[in-house]
């Protein structure tokens, strides 16, 4: 692309960098991604990105085994 990972740019201009749709970059706006206006840069999607999956990764809890109802009863 030849510009800076902090140049401020619209969505659609960032998805194919990023690879996502102008749609789901715009959402993240909503979701608590920085934006200056309409406009971001690929830095901070990055940033949000990172900051989702690492809650995501911290709040999973190990699988639970599934009992069904007849072992409930049984023993």
């Amino acid at each position: 692309m030849g510009m800076s990972e902090h140049t401020l740019q619209f969505p659609k201009k960032l998805a194919p960098e990023i690879g996502l749709a102008p749609n789901e970059i715009n959402n993240f706006k909503r979701k608590g991604c920085r934006f200056y206006g309409k406009k971001t840069c690929v830095a901070w999607v990055r940033e949000y990105l990172d900051r989702v999956t690492a809650a995501e990764s911290s709040t999973e809890q190990p699988a639970r085994l599934q009992h069904s109802a007849g072992n409930k009863f049984c023993g």
